[in-house]
């Protein structure tokens, strides 16, 4: 809930920044996401009016990395000057990023298995790890990076980590078998609140970087 309000605040505020528009397309796709954890199995004998709606919601998930590989390429700012876009490495990589959920979900239209193209969770969290990659390597040095201060490449690094760690323990096999004999005692519990507070914070960090 958090993601999707503060990235229509961005855009509403800003909306001249093309990255506060990947930003609403990210917090969006993000949102939709939590439907299918929810609801992880597939509805038994759908109407055939809700069909198509349920085939456009699988891909809307599949692009949910592409769209995270998309934003981290580009905060604060595009990396690549104007008319250079066709042929930057950043373009083709997040053209990539697209492609690949999209043909996995074509193949599957076609009752065609493709382990390697669909986004599990292997390939989310390899685009993940990728992502934020290269999101600290741009505010650390990389050429064509941001101009930024101190503070803000301590916020890329500490919210990049809150990212991984937070991916690791939600997204984590029998999470609430795990939880349940994880938070058992008074600093565990500190230390779990404060990942959920830092996780929950992110949106607004990431806001903070692009404005």
């Amino acid at each position: 809930v958090v993601g999707p309000i503060v990235a229509f605040v961005l855009v509403w505020r800003c909306c001249t920044l093309p990255t506060a528009w990947v930003f609403q397309a990210f917090a969006t796709v993000s949102g939709l996401g939590v439907l299918s954890t929810v609801f992880p199995h597939k509805l038994a004998g759908m109407h055939a009016m809700f069909a198509p709606w349920a085939t456009v919601y699988e891909l809307v998930l599949a692009l949910y990395p592409a769209t995270f590989l998309q934003l981290m390429v580009l905060m604060p700012t595009p990396p690549w000057s104007q008319g250079e876009r066709p042929r930057s490495p950043w373009f083709r990589l997040i053209l990539i990023g697209y492609l690949i959920p999209v043909l996995g979900w074509l193949l599957r239209r076609f009752g065609v298995a493709t382990p390697l193209l669909w986004p599990g969770p292997a390939y989310t969290a390899i685009v993940m790890v990728v992502g934020i990659g290269i999101l600290v390597a741009r505010y650390w040095g990389l050429p064509r990076g941001p101009r930024a201060r101190i503070e803000q490449r301590v916020i890329v690094v500490l919210t990049s980590i809150t990212l991984i760690v937070s991916n690791l323990v939600f997204g984590a096999t029998a999470f609430d078998d795990w939880l349940s004999a994880f938070v058992v005692g008074p600093w565990q519990r500190l230390a779990f609140g404060l990942l959920v507070t830092a996780w929950l914070a992110t949106p607004l960090l990431f806001a903070y970087l692009i404005a």
